[in-house]
């Protein structure tokens, strides 16, 4: 006896489609990195006794990065007192925003700033420049950019009290080594327009080192700087300031 296969299947019985009994599979996390860095460190000394001493020095950074644009922002406070005189009291905040040209080393940029110092010539300056960046090395470790822009200055107080045009000749060099350990350091020159002689000169290294694992957000900042001015009146010439630094990133 031969039963036919079709006559094995109810036709009102719509067939089972044997997926809708799997388990759904999860979708994958999707690990949504910001844009958005920022740290803030702090390093503080002090001696009391046969002299007496007290030492200060804060930083914070800002930085926003994309695939169309980059802004970075700065702020450093200075401060140091030996038996009652205080040696040094500076400030300074600085920031800089650049447009990038998708598949092209070129960029453009536009940076300002401001600082006091209390043992300058002058009481404070401020002013902002504007140019082309270019980029001669930039992999996911190491970028090295430099950059050259024109742009003005105000200074107020000091023998040179007044607003120059001024140009702009810098680059900035990061590596990253690993997950734990990063370097970055600038290099600027900035002379008056019509008195090239006249010029201020910064240059600054900094080495920042998670304490403990990547994905804390404690970490010390070493760093050194120096700035150096043609035309001090005054005041000397050359500034050095080093830092050992505690903080966190977040």
């Amino acid at each position: 006896l031969v039963i036919p296969r079709d006559s094995l299947v109810d036709p009102e019985v719509e067939p089972v489609d044997l997926r809708m009994l799997m388990p759904e599979e999860e979708p994958a996390e999707v690990e949504v990195v910001s844009p958005w860095t920022k740290t803030v460190t702090i390093g503080v000394s002090g001696e009391k006794g046969n002299s007496e001493s007290r030492d200060v020095n804060a930083r914070a950074n800002v930085r926003y990065e994309t695939e169309e644009n980059i802004f970075e922002s700065n702020i450093v406070y200075t401060y140091e007192n030996s038996d009652g005189d205080t040696t040094t009291d500076k400030k300074r905040i600085e920031g800089r925003y650049e447009w990038l040209y998708p598949d092209s080393p070129w960029r453009w940029f536009v940076e300002g700033g401001a600082r006091k110092d209390r043992f300058k010539d002058w009481d404070y300056q401020w002013g902002a420049v504007t140019g082309p960046g270019y980029e001669f090395v930039k992999t996911e470790k190491v970028e090295l950019v430099g950059r050259a822009g024109l742009g003005f200055q105000d200074q107020v107080g000091g023998e040179e009290d007044g607003t120059d045009m001024v140009g702009m000749l810098g680059a900035t060099y990061n590596h990253e080594y690993n997950d734990r350990l990063a370097f970055t350091s600038l290099m600027r020159w900035v002379p008056i327009m019509n008195q090239m002689d006249d010029y201020q000169l910064d240059t600054r290294a900094q080495l920042d080192i998670k304490l403990f694992d990547k994905d804390e957000p404690w970490l010390l900042s070493l760093g050194a700087e120096w700035e150096h001015e043609s035309e001090p009146g005054d005041a000397k010439a050359n500034d050095v300031d080093y830092f050992a630094n505690l903080g966190f990133s977040f």
